[in-house]
């Protein structure tokens, strides 16, 4: 698929909010929602690939599952192990006991940690939504190929809808404000509007309504983050329990589906910023930024001895240019000597799947 400008802005963007939230840097407590942006991203590009591969005449059932598995194996898996091999290495090294460990494997993660409240993740907690959309990837082929464009906008305003009340079932049922953000079903609102923008995705369209539509959704934002309080958005104990608080993280996917629509308009000053070329490539290392940035973290508090509790400013400071200056050089160093042969990999052995032979 070709490139379309200030994506990989956004990507990003939201990778280093993730990685600020963490660090629990002032101001930043919406930086969670990186996540949501990641999945509203990833709804409307794998969407598109999707059904440009099955409008193909020639594409077979079983070539469009194998090229789009192969492709997303090679892109996603090489790292994903890789780190979950140092993390197994390294917990036998502390004696640490990595709780059901062969979830990690099985991409499945996300329901312990989410029903434990993300207690004792280590090094591995943030990989919850690498399963969410590892679980989407493995199902949306099959729902695509049978809905078409004919169907999937019914499909997309099901999910959404479903999404709403998966997280309103857990809540009532569990109790547990983490578990309700932390499964497929409760975070599928946010890939479904991706998908949508990708069935109605028009640059001429796009340019003539998304800045009302972005005004729209940012003044929903505004209004839901008032009535949750800003502060209270650093743990979802806290903003779940708000009158709002089932519905939150739908409105948050409501302003990225909006955002991502302007972007998509191709608004030549956020252009100017999300093309910039330094952040450009932090959102072509954005996968391995996400990924290592929670190692980091914990090996750099480990040397510093940092402690919540008391942290002088001087102390927050070195931490937070240490581990963002060590994640992006290891993210770097990863993609273009480690990732990169998997994605060239990946495109020779899509190109040699089987087509349908035309007829005379």
């Amino acid at each position: 698929m070709k490139h379309i400008p200030g994506i990989d802005g956004l990507r990003a963007l939201a990778a280093l909010s993730v990685i600020f939230f963490h660090l629990e840097v002032p101001g930043f407590a919406w930086g969670w929602t990186g996540v949501p942006l990641f999945f509203v991203i990833s709804g409307f590009l794998i969407t598109k690939i999707l059904l440009s591969s099955r409008d193909r005449s020639n594409t077979l059932w079983s070539t469009y599952l194998r090229e789009f598995y192969v492709r997303r194996s090679l892109r996603i898996f090489p790292l994903y192990y890789a780190y979950l091999a140092v993390a197994c290495v390294l917990a036998l090294i502390s004696h640490y006991n990595i709780p059901n460990l062969w979830t990690f494997f099985a991409y499945l993660q996300n329901y312990p940690l989410g029903a434990n409240s993300f207690a004792s993740p280590w090094v591995l907690g943030h990989t919850w939504s690498l399963a969410v959309e590892e679980q989407f990837y493995l199902l949306w082929p099959l729902i695509i190929w049978w809905a078409g464009r004919r169907r999937l906008p019914w499909v997309i305003v099901m999910t959404v809808a479903l999404s709403i009340s998966a997280r309103i079932a857990i809540s009532q049922w569990t109790g547990n404000p983490f578990l309700q953000f932390a499964t497929l079903p409760s975070c599928a609102d946010g890939l479904a509007m991706g998908a949508g923008l990708s069935l109605l995705y028009d640059e001429a369209q796009a340019q003539s309504r998304s800045g009302r539509l972005l005004i729209a959704a940012g003044i929903l934002l505004l209004a839901a983050v008032c009535l949750i309080g800003y502060e209270a958005m650093w743990t979802p104990t806290r903003w779940v329990r708000s009158p709002i608080g089932d519905w939150f993280f739908s409105i948050v996917c409501v302003f990225y589906s909006a955002l991502l629509w302007y972007v998509l308009a191709r608004p030549r000053r956020l252009l100017l910023m999300l093309e910039w070329a330094p952040l450009r490539q932090l959102g072509k290392i954005s996968y391995g930024l996400y990924l290592y940035h929670g190692l980091i973290l914990i090996l750099t508090d480990r040397v510093l001895g940092y402690r919540l509790a008391t942290p002088s400013t001087a102390l927050q400071v070195i931490r937070a240019v240490i581990v963002l200056g060590v994640t992006i050089g290891v993210a770097q160093l990863s993609f273009l000597f480690f990732e990169s042969k998997f994605l060239r990999l990946k495109d020779a052995l899509a190109a040699s799947l089987p087509r349908k032979t035309e007829s005379a």
